[in-house]
């Protein structure tokens, strides 16, 4: 009987620490912004004279948190995020700027730590996304002057400028986007129910943004995203 007694209790304090309880399940909504910058990864294997940059952009998200315990949650972001890279080509002065718009769903888990008012707080989980839309420019070679290169013995060709919508081909372009998803930042509550943070985010991409459409080169396409953004919270 004592043994079982033992059972009992050790089973209900174990409950008493999983259960969330009244004072730490709270759901907040709020929104953020802040400002992106996109690594581009890509294996230019031997056109050494192509050089990538990253690029900078905005990301504006619509969170949705619950709180189970006190130092635990959950979190999800509806975000929009600009990625895309910046091109350059050594021999011939040429370049290309792309800039990505991506719809993301990250959900992470949330560990913070401190006072009632003042906390920090990790972020850790994954993220699904789509790539919506996307815009280049850039030089081209112009056609129109070609010719007249050739003919005058010219090595140094015209550029024409050029902005335009980038057109996605289903062959070629992998519009599906998932990877993981972290972050560190700080929170402080300045009234029951407003909830002001700032954090720093990493989106490490796991799919590469073009699929396996040449037979006989492999060029897969990453991107790594991080932002830092500010925000403001309303909680329930």
């Amino acid at each position: 009987m004592k043994q079982n007694k033992w059972i009992v209790t050790s089973l209900l304090l174990l409950a008493g620490c999983l259960l969330p309880d009244r004072a730490a399940a709270q759901w907040k909504v709020g929104v953020s912004a802040g400002y992106a910058y996109n690594q581009y990864s890509i294996d230019t294997q031997y056109a050494y004279d192509f050089n990538f940059d990253g690029r900078g952009g905005v990301t504006v998200g619509i969170p949705v948190e619950y709180g189970i315990l006190d130092w635990l949650a959950v979190r999800a972001d509806f975000v929009y995020l600009q990625k895309g890279y910046s091109m350059q080509r050594a021999y011939d002065q040429g370049f290309r700027d792309r800039r990505d718009h991506y719809l993301s769903l990250p959900v992470m888990a949330r560990f913070s730590f401190g006072g009632e008012k003042l906390r920090g707080f990790l972020h850790a989980g994954g993220y699904m996304g789509y790539w919506a839309d996307s815009r280049v420019k850039g030089t081209e070679i112009s056609w129109d002057n070609l010719i007249d290169d050739f003919l005058a013995d010219n090595e140094s060709f015209v550029f024409a400028p050029y902005d335009r919508r980038y057109e996605f081909i289903s062959k070629r372009d992998n519009r599906f986007d998932a990877g993981l998803v972290g972050g560190v930042g700080v929170c402080y509550r300045i009234h029951p129910h407003i909830e002001l943070e700032a954090e720093g985010r990493c989106y490490y991409a796991l799919t590469s943004t073009t699929k396996d459409y040449m037979k006989h080169t492999k060029q897969p396409q990453y991107n790594t995203t991080f932002t830092i953004q500010a925000g403001v919270k309303y909680c329930f």
